[in-house]
This record gives structure tokens, sequence and C-alpha cells, in this order.
């Protein structure tokens, strides 16, 4: 800086005094947003309290609850971390980096996470809700989120609401088919079916045995698999695995079966 520019370096006194000030505002905003993040949760709290009674009220009047470990409505959360903001190529997106971790050392299952993206100023330039689902303990992962000026902060918070519960937390199989697939040097044993999520909830996630039978019952291939239908009550799912141990077998015949558990019970 040169001499007559009308600006110096600033001296340690000044220096301190600048970095007080900016650690206050700061704080100020901190303490703003957690106000807005607490009035939030309680308003979505509340409008979920409403369904949930006007709902589930006819079915406990039947019977109590008897959901199974690992999908009953108080549940573990997601924790959102590590996040960073970039600007996305133009000016009205952007890039959001985040860790999503288990709040405990169970599957929380899927919840409702959203998304505040914050410009110059403090002020609010984007916001995103969607469904968050890791069956990971702990990934890192990648959004875009449109925005309506530079991005600079963003935050993240998850409702604490576990959106597929239900009893009993299952799927219904039915026209399950089998057939091999692939050239001779790679065949692989291809499992079709139509599953239907059978709780008035969310379509949970269930990890599968899939074992395929001869006629005398026996059988010759088990595999373990993931499944979920998404968001949708009734969907169209292929399992496939290697035809390890199926060599020079007709599959045509063999009797598939699948029994499925709560995903991380």
């Amino acid at each position: 800086m040169k001499p007559g520019d009308g600006m110096g370096a600033m001296s340690r006194q000044q220096a301190e005094a600048l970095y007080t000030r900016l650690a206050r505002e700061a704080s100020i905003r901190r303490r703003r947003r957690a106000a807005l993040r607490a009035w939030r949760a309680s308003a979505i709290l509340a409008a979920y309290g409403v369904i949930a009674i006007t709902l589930l009220r006819p079915l406990l009047s039947l019977a109590p609850p008897t959901a199974p470990q690992g999908t009953s409505l108080h549940h573990p959360n997601y924790l959102i971390s590590d996040i960073s903001v970039a600007r996305g190529s133009g000016s009205s997106t952007a890039i959001i980096t985040y860790r999503a971790s288990w709040s405990s050392g169970r599957f929380p299952g899927i919840h409702l996470c959203t998304w505040d993206v914050y410009g110059s100023g403090d002020a609010l330039i984007g916001r995103r809700t969607d469904e968050m689902v890791s069956l990971e303990r702990s990934r890192t992962a990648e959004l875009r989120i449109p925005v309506s000026a530079i991005p600079v902060d963003a935050e993240a918070s998850c409702d604490p609401r576990r959106l597929d519960t239900g009893e009993p937390y299952r799927y219904a199989f039915r026209r399950i088919e089998v057939e091999r697939i692939g050239a001779p040097e790679t065949k692989r044993v291809r499992v079709t079916f139509r599953a239907e999520w059978v709780p008035r909830s969310h379509p949970g996630v269930v990890t599968c045995v899939v074992e395929l039978h001869d006629a005398g019952g026996n059988p010759v291939l088990v595999r373990e698999s993931v499944f979920s239908s998404g968001r949708q009550r009734v969907a169209n799912g292929t399992f496939t695995f290697p035809a390890h141990g199926l060599e020079g077998s007709p599959v045509r015949g063999l009797r598939p079966s699948i029994e499925c558990r709560p995903f991380g019970s």
C-alpha cells in the first residue's frame, strides 16, 4: 500500500478489533440460523404429529405396536458434516459436498433432509428437501442445488422421523422367474420379480436371501442382496448373480425363493 492511498497496514490493535467484530457477526448469524432451524423443526414435527395421530389412531385401537428392531418411529438419524460449497458452471447452481454418517450403530432408514444455501450477507439463496438413505455408516456425497446468487455457505439438517416404518416390515414377492444370461464364459443368473411393499408407509430397505432349489428341494444356489423399491409401493425388480456352481446345469425347472429381513437387523 503506497502512502497517500488513504489506507495503510492495520495495527495489531486494529486487527484484533476487526477480528472481534467479525467473530461477533458470525456468532449472531449462527444463532439466527439455529433459531430458524429450531422453528422449522418444530413446525415439521407438529405437522407430522397431526398426520400420524389422524392415520394411526384406528390402528392403535386394534393392537399395540410390534414393529421389529430397527423400524420404529423413533430411530437414529443422519449427521451431516464436512459441508463445503462451490459454484457450479454458470451462476445458478451450488455444488455441495458433505459427509453423511449414522448417528448410532443402527441403520437410520429413510429421513427427509433439508439443505439451505446462503449467499453474501447471509441471504438464503437456495433450498432443497429430499430423502436421505445411506447403507454405509459414513460416506461422502455431492449434490447440486439451484441458487439465485453466488453461494458462500450451506447448512443441512434431517428430520428425526423415520419414513420407512411399519409392521410387518416386508415386501411381498410375486412372479419370481429365473433365467441364465450372458456369454458362455460369463454366464450369470438373473432372478426377476414383482415386489409390493406391505405396510402403509414409505417403502423400506431389506436384505434378501435368494435361493434356487432343484426338483428335490435342495438349494443349488444361495445369494444375498439388498433391495428397495424406492418411492414406489409396487415395482419390478431384478437380482443378478454369477452362475458359480451352475456351470452346465439348466436353470429351467429350478424353483426360486426370496426371503428378506429389514436392512441392518
